[in-house]
């Protein structure tokens, strides 16, 4: 059901403001500007907005001289420092799990080693090993989002040079900012830090340096120097300042708010002589009440206690207007704080009250009369600050360090606390004229956040609210994603993730140019997930999951395997392949004397190869030549005469080599691309039998890139997570019939049954420098005809299986002397389990480097069994008796149910020259003239080779 109404009042909005003031991740954290774990101690003049506070410690020296600006307090070894502590404690836990994209800029996010000084980072997760030094200027660019994080880990210190300063532009907010520091920070001489410092030690701030945020010290000390701690989420610096600049008078209807309490006595001062146009001031006549109320030039305090109006009824954008009492002029009125409540009671303040945000400058508040003009205004700056949700009917205002506009050092004010050098200098002047709120009318703003949604899970569900109008002009649009009246994102347009399977609806917020607002609330719904792998739709990834050759004892080529590739678009593509060899790992066999009866055999070898696809085109290879695709034939992978090992199912007397292989599109970089256009398939063709079956391979989708497109900003990691590629699934189905069973009898003639199952884990690591194979628990739950489950069969899986279903181990349930029935359904699901891990690892201990430091990964040992999506196929194997004695096969792709990621890493290969249109293959052969073609006797390939890449266990 779609509602819409009309709030006429503002809602927060231009972007890079949107943002809460309060930073959630920090609990109690957030009220404290300054908080240690042994002691606090300051020299000079130091300045703390917000809480100071200490634990387990009670010492805290030096206030005064420092200040704590009301309405912080101080706590040493309170229960409020506590729990402060103890939230402190989880967020720096959180902060150094946030995955940091590995490797250095621009793919990868780990700076270790780079001075952050001269840099330009956008939002996101960067990491040290060691530790972080800033000399100069680090820039961060919010993009125009408000809500944008910026977090470093870093693993040992912090170290900032003398004068080096953090620049937020776009939107960006201080209170966004996160240093999680592994040891401790030291901020060099008048610095000017942006963000909240998370130090697991101690935290030093020498002469003159600043923080816009936090410093929170866990276990050590905090040391001040003649030093300023600013809210984090106020704008302070001149670009974001004269980003929201609007160089003209208010000119839209107003009221202004009735004295409700709080402020400093009557304050209200008049021009002297009266009626002149200079800005000396003299004489204290009116009262809060009657000085609020009116735009005279008049001023109102609120040193230690804010200032509250009433405003009739619950508003959602208000105006603080300022005054200015002396010479020069200061451009100022900015008000750094103010809050929201349905209450008029300010003595737990600011308990029960809600900050509002930032949201416009006016250049101009209100006009002197004309017989002042043309010179300068005494309110030239006014503020714009609004709530989310539904608004509040009392506003405090609280002005003790309003933010000044310029930044020009001649204008300097005469107050001692001033700093017209730096930018964005607070003044002291704690003055306010007056509060007012738009006056808006019904229709003047009308939001249309387009129809309701439905997606599936793993998709995007967009909302386009570019239908909304006004009649004063659309100033933003920003949408609540989940009711909480936080803005999630601004813009016309919004896309969420359907993460999981879900309904809820969606806000849309449309500020007009007078801070008037109309809503419109949407539904969407997530629902069950259709974005999975399929075996009869395109893809941009194809898994062939069955590779098998063989050749007699002599040499000669028994069965082949012919993988066929589709392009389905009018338009040309790159390929890459993946073959790559399944069979475990076997040891060379020696005889007595030491002579070599049969060499060794890798496993998990892979080799690589990119062909191209011309518009609309259909090809195949053979896997015994390669051609003619032009690939590497299949036997590279188990080279020698003939390739391959002795049957691993049984005394034929054949060579046999298994394995699967994997292609993908790409540019011509190497780099993955969306491309939904390719399907493939395999057929199977034994020569000695005469017999042959075919299967389809898996296709995954690229799920969110434009065709072309590269899938995601990390090149060789192909993520089916429902987001850059389709799901696998969570489990496999397998029908099948049991082993020994008579069911396709009919005498004389007798046909026994078995099936020959494949499987193999999606997630694969294809690099050279790999940790290997990932090995997982094939757990099956098995079902007869009577619907009797029978459980304990299972096989643990690395890389890739082929087995017969009669070899699988006790208890073997698919025998049916087990099973009691013909017919049978399993479903298998891909675990981690302890029985699957090598016996001398403590993998269920999570302490394999502690217990086999010499083990070359020991943090992802290869070896230890994880849970795992897995795909696989099974070919029913039909051997007949009597007068037609013979053998047949009959293959289909599992299907299955459910979701679950699965990862494929591979280094990035660029397409060879001569790969172009054509018609070459990899190896630059004419793959339009088969016949022109020689094969080469098969060499040797050394492990270290490019193009193979061996396993590691």
């Amino acid at each position: 059901m779609k509602r819409r109404f009309l709030i006429l009042t503002a809602i927060v909005a231009l972007s890079g403001l949107q943002v809460q003031a309060k930073a959630q991740d920090l609990g109690t954290a957030e009220n404290f500007a300054v908080l240690g774990g042994s002691t606090v101690t300051n020299t000079g003049s130091s300045v703390i907005k917000g809480d100071l506070g200490l634990w387990p410690g009670l010492a805290i020296i030096g206030f005064p001289p420092g200040i704590v600006v009301p309405p912080g307090t101080m706590h040493a070894g309170d229960a409020v420092a506590q729990q402060a502590q103890s939230d402190v404690t989880t967020a720096y836990n959180v902060l150094a799990s946030l995955a940091c994209p590995p490797g250095p800029p621009p793919g990868g996010h780990d700076l270790t080693g780079i001075d952050l000084g001269g840099l330009t980072l956008t939002p996101g997760v960067y990491c040290f090993s060691t530790s972080a030094q800033l000399t100069g200027v680090l820039t961060l660019d919010a993009l125009g989002n408000g809500s944008a994080l910026f977090v470093f880990q870093i693993g040992s210190t912090l170290t900032t040079a003398s004068n080096s300063s953090i620049r937020l532009i776009n939107g960006g907010q201080a209170c966004k900012v996160f240093w999680q520091v592994g040891t401790s920070a030291t901020l060099g001489t008048a610095t000017a830090l942006a963000g909240n410092i998370l130090a697991l030690s101690s935290i030093t701030l020498t002469t003159g340096a600043s923080v816009t945020g936090k410093a929170l010290a866990r276990n050590g000390a905090v040391t001040l120097d003649t030093n300023a701690f600013v809210d984090g989420c106020v704008a302070i610096d001149t670009q974001t300042l004269a980003a929201l600049t609007v160089d003209s008078v208010i000119s839209c209807p107003r009221t202004l708010g009735a004295y409700c309490a709080g402020g400093n006595g009557a304050t209200g001062i008049v021009p002297s002589p009266p009626g002149s146009c200079g800005l000396s001031f003299a004489g204290t006549v009116e009262t809060p009440a009657a000085a609020l109320n009116t735009l005279n030039h008049h001023w109102l305090q609120s040193t230690t206690i804010p200032l509250v109006a009433d405003m009739g009824a619950p508003v959602n954008s208000v105006f603080v207007f300022s005054a200015v009492d002396h010479l020069p002029v200061p451009e100022e009125g900015i008000e750094s704080t103010v809050w929201g409540s349905d209450s008029c009671d300010i003595s737990s303040f600011p308990v029960g009250w809600t900050m509002a945000t930032l949201t416009t400058i006016y250049a101009k508040g209100w006009e002197d009369p004309v017989a002042c003009q043309p010179g300068p205004n005494s309110d030239d700056f006014v503020g714009q600050y609004s709530f989310f949700g539904s608004g509040f009917q009392f506003i405090a205002a609280y002005a003790n360090f309003s933010v000044s506009i310029f930044d020009t050092p001649t204008s300097g004010s005469p107050l001692s606390d001033d700093d017209p050098s730096t930018p964005g200098w607070q003044s002291a002047d704690n003055e306010i004229d007056a509060i007012g709120t738009p006056i808006c009318q019904p229709g003047d703003v009308v939001a249309d956040a387009g129809p309701d949604q439905l997606a599936p899970k793993g998709k995007q569900v967009c909302f386009d609210g570019l239908n909304s109008t006004s009649t004063n002009g659309i100033a933003t649009l920003s949408w609540d994603f989940n009711g909480d009246g936080v803005i999630d994102a601004t813009g016309p347009v919004a896309c969420i993730s359907c993460d999981s399977i879900f309904r809820s609806n969606v806000t849309l917020f449309v500020t007009d140019t007078c801070g008037c607002v109309g809503t419109d609330i949407v539904d969407y719904n997530c629902n069950d997930p259709t974005n999975r792998v399929d075996a009869s739709e395109k893809g941009s990834l194809l898994y062939y999951s069955k590779i098998e050759l063989r050749w007699n004892a002599a040499g000669a080529l028994n069965q082949d395997t012919f993988l066929t590739i589709v392009n389905d678009y009018p338009g040309d593509v790159y390929v890459q392949w993946y073959f790559i060899n399944g069979d475990g790992p076997l040891a060379a066999v020696l005889d007595s004397t030491g002579g070599l009866i049969e060499r060794a055999h890798d496993s998990c070898n892979s080799v690589d190869c990119v062909t191209y696809l011309t518009h609309d085109e259909s090809n195949y290879m053979s896997m015994a030549t390669g051609l003619p695709l032009g690939c590497q034939p299949f036997g590279i992978l188990d080279p020698g005469t003939p390739p391959g090992r002795p049957d691993p199912d049984g005394p034929t007397g054949d060579r046999v080599l298994r394995g699967h292989a994997i292609a993908f599109a790409v540019d011509s970089a190497g780099n993955e691309i969306s491309w939904n256009h390719l399907t493939g398939s395999v057929d199977i063709v034994n020569y000695a039998n005469r017999s042959a079956w075919e299967y389809n391979a898996y296709a995954f989708q690229a799920v969110a890139a434009a065709l072309g497109a590269q899938t995601d900003a990390t090149p060789g990691q192909l993520l089916m997570d429902g987001a850059e590629y389709d799901y696998a699934f969570d489990k496999l189905l397998l029908d099948f019939y049991a082993v020994g069973s008579l069911a396709f009898s009919q005498m004389p003639i007798s046909v026994m049954l078995d099936t020959d199952l494949t499987l193999f884990p999606v997630s694969a690591d294809l690099r050279q420098d790999t940790t290997g194979p990932i090995v997982t628990k094939a757990k099956f739950d098995i079902w007869n005809q009577n619907e009797d489950g029978l459980s304990g069969t299972y096989r643990c899986i690395s890389c890739w299986d082929q087995t017969l279903l009669s070899n699988y181990a006790a208890p073997n349930n698919f025998l049916i002397g087990n099973l009691q029935t013909n017919k049978g359904k399993a479903r298998i699901d891909g675990m981690q389990s302890d029985v699957c891990n090598a016996p001398e690892l403590c993998c269920h201990l999570g302490l394999d480097r502690a217990c086999f430091p010499e083990i070359d990964h020991p943090a992802i040992d290869p070896e230890c069994s994880k849970a795992a999506a897995i795909l696989g196929v099974s070919d029913k194997i039909l051997h007949f008796s009597g007068a037609a004695t013979g053998r047949t096969d009959a293959g289909m792709t599992l299907v299955g149910q459910g979701q679950e990621s699965a990862t494929l890493l591979r280094d990035i290969i660029a397409p060879p020259d001569s790969l172009t249109t054509g018609g070459r293959g990899a190896d630059g052969l004419d793959i339009t003239n088969v016949n022109e073609v020689s094969v080469t006797p098969i060499q040797p390939i050394s492990r270290e080779s490019r193009r193979v890449v061996p396993n590691k266990k």
